[in-house]
């Protein structure tokens, strides 16, 4: 059953729409038609239609038509339309106006704020045919932007399946090259392992970058606010970065400002991923000097949230005034020669970009020269969950690395199932691989281990419909406690919350790499917990 289209009329004055009400009775059973002698209300009324409208517009809940006279107390017309259009720029918007306003009604619609105007003196005798054609406009609009929505979630699709078919086997040969690396090799054969895998990691690169981009397109990237723990996000970000920081010689430093509170709330995954894609180009274009990534909290009034601002400074290249805005756009950089002395395919920043704005209240900036560029975020957050302390980067652990445990490996792929096994026992670990869901599932049935390690995109199931299986089956109730590693292809699947006994406790990003994943082990499996 096709849905009714939605008008709505705006009029202080009660008689003019009555008499609309009455030219218009004929369609009371083709049109919803809503009627307001109070501009503010019908704000109010459009506010509330888009909180309930989906994310990606795909479906209609908003009015076809908005017919609004021009003068009226509170909001004039033009003005309510100015709004409208912002928040519903489909809505065919129609002004009213006495015979000496005709002017302003053509400046509106000359810049862009009306689509049509009705003359009072004419009203009723135009009204009914200009209704139905500004709602066969609506109809049309409407019908081209779904038909571009299923493109884009058909193209994403389609990437999103291409680029995790690739990364798979990209996973499996980094894994056995890091295995390789390991034997005993004559200098030429470990230059050559190393050479295969730093081409191995940029094609991973590449590939998480086209995914990540995708699913941002077609707006995928929907996250619930938790916990964020400023301190762990900023040491993860360095452990993360300071490998190829070393090998050219660079100082990288995380620094968090003592004052910010540990116990905030937003949207950690996202704002992890803005950092780690931050931190990569500064450590990219940076030839000589350092990087510092740090945590300032700044001035804010609203009760019970707070402010922080992140920045990433390097002492590298910059990029030209000229080029700033550019940089922003996808498959851009500022060099655009093909004998580009960076690698990339110019995704990174554009991906941040559309990330921030999934951000509460963030702003991002950018401050770039001969000296080098700083880039500055700031982002709200709430207050309300408890942090554990955390050292600073760089600091030893206790103990230096988690006790010999037995493990329940989950991995489609055998190749990658096989690199994952030798990386743990090279750990000491006792390790049980299963190669779906539904094994490790009868695995957990007859079997104890100390932690399982999961991919979350099994041949069988969703990584995190298997966890849910875990925590929540009563056939699996002894081993719901079991603490579970995700190994995920998107920066996105963010963290659980620790000790909660909900979700995953920790996620490794692919392709694994073997000391991420040891850190993971120790930081998760306590060194005093009972043996085996």
């Amino acid at each position: 059953m096709p849905v009714k289209p939605m008008l709505l009329f705006i009029d202080d004055d009660p008689s003019i729409l009555k008499a609309i009400q009455l030219v218009l009775e004929p369609m009371e059973q083709e049109w919803d038609m809503v009627f307001t002698t109070d501009s503010s209300e019908a704000l109010d009324m459009v506010k509330k239609m888009s909180r309930c409208m989906p994310s990606d517009g795909a479906t209609s809940g908003e009015f076809a038509v908005v017919v609004s006279d021009l003068c009226m107390p509170g909001i004039n017309g033009i003005d309510f339309f100015e709004i409208l259009h912002t928040i519903f720029p489909d809505t065919v918007r129609i002004l009213l106006t006495a015979v000496s306003d005709v002017g302003f009604a053509i400046r509106a619609i000359n810049d862009g704020k009306v689509h049509r105007y009705l003359s009072k003196p004419c009203l009723m005798e135009d009204l009914l045919p200009e209704l139905q054609s500004a709602i066969d406009h609506y109809g049309k609009v409407k019908e081209h932007r779904e038909e571009a929505l299923s493109a884009k979630r058909a193209k994403a699709l389609f990437l999103d399946n291409m680029t995790h078919e690739i990364r798979t086997p990209i996973n499996g040969i980094m894994g056995m090259l890091q295995l390789l690396k390991d034997t005993p090799l004559s200098l030429e054969q470990k230059e050559y392992v190393a050479g295969a895998m730093e081409a191995s990691g940029r094609l991973a690169r590449l590939c998480g970058d086209v995914l990540e981009y995708s699913r941002l397109e077609s707006g995928k990237t929907e996250e619930r606010d938790g916990p964020v723990r400023i301190d762990e996000l900023l040491r993860h970000v360095r452990e993360s970065h300071w490998g190829k920081a070393r090998v050219k010689g660079l100082t990288l430093t995380c620094d968090v400002d003592p004052r910010i509170p540990g116990r905030l709330y937003g949207k950690e995954g996202i704002l992890r991923q803005v950092l780690h894609h931050l931190t990569d180009n500064a450590v990219k274009f940076t030839q000589a000097g350092s990087v510092t990534v740090s945590a300032t909290l700044l001035p804010h009034a609203v009760a019970n949230t707070c402010r922080v601002l992140f920045s990433v400074g390097d002492t590298g290249i910059g990029a030209p005034a000229d080029k700033l805005d550019a940089i922003f756009q996808p498959f851009t950089q500022a060099a655009s020669s093909y004998a580009r002395q960076h690698q990339g395919a110019g995704l990174g920043l554009a991906i941040v970009k559309k990330l921030v704005r999934l951000l509460e209240g963030a702003n991002l900036t950018i401050d770039s020269g001969d000296g080098g560029t700083g880039v500055y975020l700031s982002a709200v957050f709430r207050l309300g969950y408890a942090c554990v302390p955390w050292s600073h980067p760089g600091a030893p652990r206790a103990g230096g690395g988690a006790r010999p445990r037995r493990v329940l490996v989950v991995e489609g792929d055998a190749p990658i199932l096989r690199s994952l096994t030798a990386m743990l026992m090279a750990e000491g670990h006792e390790v049980v691989g299963a190669a779906s869901g539904n094994e490790a599932l009868r695995q957990l049935v007859s079997r104890d281990c100390d932690m399982i390690v999961l991919d979350m995109q099994l041949p069988d199931m969703e990584g995190h419909e298997a966890v849910r299986i875990i925590r929540t089956s009563p056939g699996l109730a002894e081993k719901s406690h079991v603490p579970v590693v995700g190994l995920a292809a998107s920066g996105l699947h963010r963290q659980a919350v620790p000790g909660q006994g909900r979700g995953v406790d920790a996620v490794v990003s692919k392709p694994v790499n073997r000391f991420a994943l040891a850190a993971a082990v120790s930081r998760i499996l306590p060194l005093s917990d009972a043996s085996l």
